[in-house]
C-alpha cells in the first residue's frame, strides 16, 4: 500500500490555500495506488480554518493528523 503525506504547504495569495487543497485532492484521486494521503499539523502557524477545510472535503481527524482515504 502506498501513502502521501504533504510536509508544507503555504499560499501568501487569499483563497490561494483553498486551491492547493483541492488541486492536492485531485492528485490523489487520480492515483489510485495511493490509499491514504495526510496533513499533520505539527506547528501552530496552521490556520483553524484550513483545518475545518480539510475536514469539509473529506479528510478525518485522527489524532494530530487528518486523514483522506482513498
Amino acid at each position: 500500500r502506498q501513502n502521501c503525506i504533504v510536509v508544507l504547504w503555504a499560499s501568501y495569495v487569499v483563497g490561494g490555500g483553498i486551491r492547493l487543497m483541492k488541486e492536492f485532492l485531485k492528485w490523489v484521486d487520480s492515483r489510485r495506488i495511493i490509499r491514504v494521503a495526510g496533513i499533520v499539523p505539527d506547528t501552530d502557524e496552521i490556520s483553524s480554518r484550513a483545518l475545518r477545510l480539510a475536514e469539509l472535503l473529506g479528510f478525518r481527524k485522527c489524532g494530530g493528523a487528518y486523514l483522506l482515504y482513498n
